[in-house]
């Protein structure tokens, strides 16, 4: 089975990579094959997304992940991405993970930069 996640950020292919291996290292993940790591833009309204899914799944069955922006969304999941994957095959998993408040805070935090604090601001 392929499986696959595609982010936002081109920075977050790298990020997540290191992010999968900690995981595995702490044992919170298992040694299953490692996913592709791909950049997706997802938009408020892309068409082509179930395509470019599909196309991924030819070769047989796929798991495949989004991580996306909230972008203050209460149901991003579905408004980006899950309304424009409907009725796929049974041999294509999709979930998606929508990070509040941005995909860019975890990368600037991940790769050593500036996080937010407790109280919210800026540290």
């Amino acid at each position: 089975m392929r499986r696959l996640i595609y982010v936002e950020d081109t920075h977050g292919i790298e990020f997540h990579r290191k992010l999968l291996e900690k995981l595995r290292a702490k044992g919170i993940v298992g040694s299953s094959p490692t996913p592709r790591i791909e950049r997706k833009p997802v938009q408020k309204c892309n068409t082509a997304m179930r395509r470019k899914v599909l196309a991924r799944a030819v070769e047989g069955p796929v798991k495949v992940l989004f991580v996306i922006d909230a972008e203050g969304e209460r149901n991003a999941e579905v408004l980006f991405v899950l309304r424009h994957l409907k009725k796929l095959p049974p041999h294509v998993q999709v979930r998606v993970i929508a990070v509040e408040p941005k995909h860019e805070a975890w990368l600037c935090i991940g790769l050593g930069g500036i996080g937010p604090t407790a109280t919210g601001t800026q540290s």
